[in-house]
């Protein structure tokens, strides 16, 4: 098996009770079958107490909240099932995030989810540029698809150019996401002309209804997202907002490509998901400007909560593909709208 993953993956881990926002909040964890059926089994009191926590949602089980929290989670901030019974009994949705996996044939890639506060610092305080560190293991395959041996090759190849695209040093950051979206176009509308500031306008309009559209799961902080977007966009510096960061726009555009052009490989739907990877540095900008940051800690809270409001819901996600598949984002108007910046 060929692993693939960042060059600050490893460095990731999780801090638990420490954690200022901990994943055990805000969502109903889907419990797989496997881990399911262990809990069943499991008698005396933690038994009981896993099986009271449970609850049926649009005909999954999952963990129930309690006051926000995951009805297993401890006053002192850790998982009860994994104080008492060890990592290895925790479902598999608690068990893998923050880590993220797309996995074809032999080759497995993994990252970390921006959600996350502590993956969030390594990724956006990164004074090292994003890169790909591969290693060989004994595995054996785990995953059958049936994937056509082109579409492989064509998202594969397309998520490493755009990947180089995003540090090419020659280009300005607005030009890197310029030539991100005409790889991503494959030549399809690839020609864009100049955007107005009344064209950014439309774009910004077009993108304060998308996001209108999604399912609030932080409610103050989807306002909060929706403010920054009735605020202008303009060719403003791109510059880095805070020296902690120094290559804030860049770790975050790579972050986007790396992780969703390859799980183009199932769909097909490779234009959508290069047009989150730009809109993440975007939507980011916006909030930093409207809120006039001036510490990391507050740009990263920021980061992770604009993740967690667009990441942690399928519904979201699917919506958001939805709308980038539409005329308002089609590939013209995402080149323009960064050709004006």
């Amino acid at each position: 098996m060929e692993i693939i993953k960042p060059n600050y993956y490893d460095d990731f881990s999780c801090l638990a009770g420490r954690c200022p926002a901990t994943c055990c909040a805000g969502w109903e964890v889907v419990i797989d079958e496997k881990a399911l059926a262990y809990y069943d089994s499991l008698e005396g009191n933690i038994g009981d107490l896993i099986r009271s926590a449970m609850v049926e949602i649009d005909g999954d089980i999952c963990f129930g909240l309690n006051e926000g929290n995951c009805r297993m989670l401890r006053r002192d901030g850790l998982c009860q099932i994994q104080k008492e019974l060890g990592h290895d009994a925790l479902c598999k949705t608690c068990a893998l995030f923050p880590r993220f996996i797309t996995e074809v044939g032999f080759r497995r890639e993994i990252g970390i989810s921006l959600s996350c506060p502590e993956a969030a610092r390594l990724i956006l305080t990164a004074k090292e540029s994003f890169a790909l560190h591969r290693e060989l293991t004994d595995e054996p395959l785990t995953a059958l698809h049936e994937i056509s041996p082109a579409r492989i090759m064509l998202t594969r190849t397309l998520c490493a150019d755009a990947l180089k695209l995003a540090q090419d040093d020659t280009l300005s950051f607005p030009g890197r996401c310029h030539a991100v979206a005409v790889l991503a176009a494959a030549g399809k509308n690839a020609a864009a002309g100049p955007a107005t500031h009344g064209g950014l306008d439309r774009f910004r309009k077009a993108l304060h209804h998308a996001i209108s559209r999604l399912e609030p799961l932080q409610p103050e902080f989807q306002q909060r997202l929706l403010h920054s977007l009735t605020l202008p966009m303009d060719n403003a510096s791109w510059d880095a907002p805070l020296s902690d960061c120094p290559i804030l726009w860049l770790q975050l555009l790579s972050y986007g490509i790396y992780k969703y052009i390859p799980r183009a490989m199932f769909d097909g739907k490779i234009w959508p998901a290069a047009v989150f990877a730009l809109m993440l540095p975007l939507l980011l900008r916006q909030l930093i400007r409207a809120e006039g940051v001036q510490n990391v800690d507050d740009l990263l809270r920021l980061a992770w909560s604009l993740s967690r409001e667009l990441e942690h819901s399928e519904d979201n996600m699917a919506s958001l593909w939805q709308a980038f598949s539409r005329r308002e984002f089609r590939p013209a108007v995402i080149q323009a709208v960064f050709l004006a910046m």
